[in-house]
């Protein structure tokens, strides 16, 4: 009701701690906060809960006709994984081509070239699939697994086939 509205407008200004903070000083603009439960699995469950913030913000924006802005450590944190592996998806196949060809560049056959590249996503699909069935999810830092074990795979199978034709 307006009598609601007016007292809330007036707790929220006799308080000077919320005014820059919680409210603008003209009151177009506030902040709504919310903390996500410690328990449960709050990696499986943030893309959820972030999705769901988003959609009701989305409606309020076409109720209101104003602009929603979610913000915060769990949305970064969304947005963060959504980036990488999106980058993940497009640079684990260009760097397996890479792969192929600076190897054959460097061994002078194909068969060397592709048979290391085999070796190096065998050993990314058996450490991420143990990963996986371990019951841990993918984050920011551990989607640079996959591209450490393809660096160290690829120099291992150099040395390993420069010592084999070698000898």
């Amino acid at each position: 009701s307006d009598e609601d509205l007016a007292e809330l407008r007036r707790r929220v200004f006799s308080n000077p701690l919320f005014i820059g903070t919680l409210i603008s000083k003209d009151a177009t603009t506030a902040l709504i906060t919310a903390r996500l439960d410690e328990g449960g699995s709050r990696d499986q469950e943030r893309p959820r809960i972030v999705g769901e913030v988003r959609a009701i913000a989305e409606k309020y924006e076409t109720l209101w006709g104003d602009t929603l802005y979610v913000a915060g450590i769990p949305v970064l944190n969304v947005d963060m994984n959504a980036l990488t592996f999106r980058d993940l998806n497009l640079f684990v196949p260009l760097t397996v081509f890479l792969n192929i060809f600076v190897l054959y560049f460097l061994m002078g056959r194909w068969s060397t070239s592709i048979l290391s590249t085999l070796s190096m996503a065998s050993s990314v699909a058996i450490s991420m699939g143990i990963y996986n069935a371990l019951g841990f999810t993918m984050s920011l830092i551990t989607t640079m697994v996959p591209p450490l074990i393809m660096v160290i795979g690829v120099s291992d199978s150099i040395h390993i086939t420069n010592h084999y034709l070698d000898n």
